[in-house]
């Protein structure tokens, strides 16, 4: 299970750097986070493609799903295309309808890496759910295929997990968020979730963990 990186905000340059010296082995850009132009932001992406050597995930979240600008959907597909070029994989909610295929397609032209993405802030659906949802990402050929959903208790996050253990579909990576659901960013990549999220300086999602944390805890044999 490799280690994301989540940086936005301020001072992404210096905290991408020590994500990268605590153990991540992707950095994902906030884009929705910033306050800066389009071409400040896009030579932003440059510098930190440049400076840590690492795959690059562009994420301009919805405002639905959790992202902190509100960006119009045609906005956001333009600022995507523009990330492209530096860009490794982009992250796209499945429910992002209007722009997602059109993205997706000129993803793949470029051979981007494609991450589509659902999330549930108030509960983890029935399986059947969450298995409908994985289905629809892989219909509009998502490469990785990410699941975060909110426990509300202990047989939610088991659930979660025995999802992703049966599923044989594209890469999965699952996500239980909240303090309840903090094991799942360690335990995950044992029931075969490709993905899992940390912080540097300020946790994006609560029950998010420290980079260093994850490292650490990911490499020691007896965890």
């Amino acid at each position: 299970m490799k280690i994301v990186a989540t940086v936005g905000g301020s001072n992404v340059l210096s905290r991408t750097i020590e994500a990268k010296h605590q153990g991540a082995d992707l950095i994902e850009l906030r884009v929705d986070s910033l306050l800066s132009s389009q071409e400040k932001a896009l030579s932003l992406a440059e510098k930190i493609k440049k400076k840590s050597k690492l795959p690059l995930i562009i994420t301009i979240r919805s405002k639905t799903e959790g992202g902190l600008t509100g960006y119009s959907e045609s906005d956001r597909l333009d600022f995507f295309l523009k990330f492209l070029p530096v860009a490794d994989f982009i992250d796209i909610e499945l429910s992002a309808r209007k722009i997602n295929r059109k993205l997706i397609s000129a993803c793949h032209r470029q051979k981007k890496g494609v991450i589509v993405s659902w999330h549930d802030f108030r509960k983890t659906p029935a399986s059947a759910v969450l298995y409908r949802k994985a289905v629809d990402a892989e219909k509009i050929n998502a490469d990785i295929v990410k699941l975060a959903v909110t426990p509300m208790v202990p047989e939610d996050v088991i659930r979660l997990l025995e999802f992703c253990r049966n599923w044989t579909g594209s890469p999965l990576a699952v996500i239980s968020m909240g303090r309840l659901g903090a094991v799942s960013r360690i335990s995950g990549g044992l029931f075969g979730s490709c993905l899992t999220y940390g912080y540097v300086k300020f946790p994006w999602a609560e029950g998010q963990m420290n980079v260093r944390q994850l490292k650490e805890l990911l490499s020691d044999p007896d965890t």
